[in-house]
């Protein structure tokens, strides 16, 4: 698909659509489907020219997608969510100031979770929704450059009959391919995020190769010209929801970022419960960060890790 984005219009009109359950079959516009591969963005800043390989991954059903995991590339971080790296089938949420690097950790995971199982990817495809502009197509050309390099190490290395097997099945892995691999959706308005939200469920079926779903990030267009803060809550724990229904429904990894937030104590019990808590600083502690979603988030989505 190509991108060309979705106006303000196009995004309540599909909201429209979407809450008057339209017939199962609707299809958004030609003009408004928002998408292009990481290589379309490349070739639209005028980097050397190449033609992107074909996809690198096949078709999956949700059952076998299962709790497959995608690595980070961080042993530590891995480690931290349950071995492995990021579930499939779960929400995971990564939240933080800015510059801690959630962006380049949501970067990592579109080119690993194209990588092979023996090198923590799926052999699969990944969307990324970008509401704040941070995607960085000269950082993830680094990025897949050093995954390419990592698959030619092992490629070297002696494999077993069932790894070579597995190599001699899959395309070959080029930094071309690698961005090819990734559907990027820019995002400028928070009815633009809400509508491609509605939207992944079709999305999705339309592209089955896709294990991992990264919304980087998921507050950015409600932090302002929200004046009515209870329909700002109850619409983004709607979206996180509908992301949470989605990454069961589909078997798929879905990973929001996610800005923070101060909270301030009222009351000694507030700060003894901050204390406790993961974003609790210390007991004596009155204001602490907390994921601009909210803490309650959490525990009303099945699957959903911070």
């Amino acid at each position: 698909m190509q991108v060309t984005g979705l106006a303000p219009d196009d995004a309540a009109e599909v909201l429209r659509l979407a809450a008057q359950q339209a017939a199962p079959g609707w299809r958004l516009a030609a003009n408004t489907t928002g998408a292009a591969s990481a290589a379309d963005l490349l070739a639209q800043e005028a980097a050397p020219a190449g033609a992107a390989a074909s996809n690198s991954s096949s078709s999956s059903s949700s059952s076998s997608k299962g709790r497959r995991r995608i690595s980070t590339s961080c042993a530590a971080l891995d480690a931290l969510l349950g071995g492995g790296g990021v579930a499939c089938g779960t929400v995971t949420e990564f939240f933080g100031v800015p510059g801690v690097g959630k962006t380049q950790v949501g970067m990592q995971l579109v080119v690993n979770v194209q990588l092979p199982l023996s090198l923590g990817g799926l052999s699969s495809q990944a969307m990324y929704i970008d509401t704040e502009g941070s995607f960085m197509t000269d950082r993830l050309i680094d990025m897949a450059t050093a995954a390419v390099q990592r698959v030619q190490q092992q490629q070297q290395q002696p494999p077993a009959a069932a790894e070579q097997q597995q190599q001699q099945q899959q395309p070959p892995c080029s930094v071309e391919s690698l961005l090819s691999g990734i559907l990027h959706f820019r995002v400028q308005h928070h009815m633009q995020q809400l509508a491609l939200v509605r939207s992944l469920d079709l999305l999705l079926q339309q592209h089955p190769q896709v294990s991992l779903v990264v919304l980087d990030s998921a507050t950015f267009h409600f932090r302002q010209a929200f004046p009515d803060a209870g329909q700002r809550a109850r619409l983004m724990t709607a979206m996180a929801q509908q992301l949470a229904a989605l990454a069961e429904q589909h078997g798929v990894a879905v990973v929001m970022m996610n800005q923070v937030v101060t909270r301030i104590a009222d009351s000694a019990s507030s700060i003894a419960a901050a204390a406790k808590s993961s974003s609790g600083l210390s007991s004596s502690s009155a204001a602490w960060l907390a994921p601009a979603l909210g803490e309650g988030i959490a525990g009303s989505t099945p699957e959903y890790n911070t």
